[in-house]
């Protein structure tokens, strides 16, 4: 959607640059992923300079004595951060460098004031399930903290778009905690999403964009087609081609996905004019025998 959204308002734009601009966002999302692990590993690490600014007061208080770098030392962080690949991975994409260090430390001083977090780093024992615990409740904290945001949006600025995407991939990933090998590989987007799917939509909308406004035209009944917004026409191509050309996707799937595309990026009404018109759009392909679905429960 996005890079369709760009060719249309870039008329230059060919058709090979939209596929590079497609596979740059695909990739921006996998770095995304990293980064947000990176900035939880940067947070954590500050436990190191805490633990040795108490052991160096003059009258250490209890807390004091009974403090450790647990957040970041714990066994499950610790796979993380010394895994070859992440280091690899972070050194590559110059992630250090892209915020202010200053951040991930006042990150860390505001989370050392949650309720959880003392308990945790004064305790003598801990069982494997309460490092995850604490990691989990430090990703959180991060998420709807102003700062983090502001750090993750400003290095890429498809963050606000795949927050949920990152975030629930990082969660498994502390989840699965200890790992090692090249752990990562495994969340890069699939062969099948990104080129057979992602990348052959986005060829079929391109290509064949005269035909498929020619589809949505009969059913706008006094629209025009160019009172619509941009968004919705660009879901509505979308929407269509994966009716024609993506027998294996159910057609459900495909209106329910584009309804809720447009409820979340275009105007307050789009969802119900989006609705209604695929709707037609659907049952007009039915009946010239267009819509051609394989396997059970993919008609419908």
């Amino acid at each position: 959607m996005q890079t369709l959204y760009a060719s249309s308002q870039d008329g230059s734009l060919t058709l090979a640059a939209a596929q590079k601009m497609f596979k740059k966002r695909v990739q921006e999302s996998f770095d995304l992923y990293l980064f947000s692990l990176h900035l939880l590993v940067d947070v954590a690490s500050y436990a190191r300079a805490d633990l040795e600014n108490r052991k160096g007061k003059y009258l250490p208080s209890d807390e004091d004595r009974n403090f450790s770098s647990i957040l970041y030392d714990n066994p499950a962080l610790t796979s993380l951060w010394k895994n070859e690949y992440f280091q690899i991975y972070t050194k590559k994409k110059n992630f250090k460098e892209r915020y202010d260090l200053d951040l991930t430390k006042r990150l860390y001083k505001e989370f050392v004031k949650t309720e959880s977090y003392l308990p945790y780093v004064t305790k003598k024992q801990w069982e494997p399930k309460e490092h995850i615990a604490q990691l989990h409740d430090l990703l959180r904290f991060l998420k709807n903290h102003d700062t983090f945001n502001e750090i993750m949006e400003d290095a890429y600025a498809n963050w606000v778009d795949d927050k949920s995407l990152v975030i629930g991939t990082a969660k498994r990933t502390l989840k699965a905690l200890p790992i090692d090998g090249d752990y990562f590989d495994k969340h890069y987007p699939p062969t099948d999403t990104v080129k057979e799917f992602g990348e052959e939509l986005l060829l079929k909308v391109e290509s064949r964009k005269g035909e498929l406004e020619e589809i949505i035209k009969p059913v706008l009944e006094n629209w025009d087609m160019d009172r619509l917004a941009l968004i919705d026409t660009i879901a509505l191509k979308m929407a269509i081609a994966e009716l024609l050309y993506f027998p294996s996707i159910p057609i459900k799937v495909t209106i329910n996905e584009y309804v809720e595309m447009v409820k979340n990026y275009s105007t307050d009404k789009s969802k119900e004019f989006i609705n209604g018109i695929l709707d037609k759009v659907m049952n007009e392909l039915k009946k010239a025998g267009r819509i051609n679905k394989s396997g059970r429960g993919l008609i419908d």
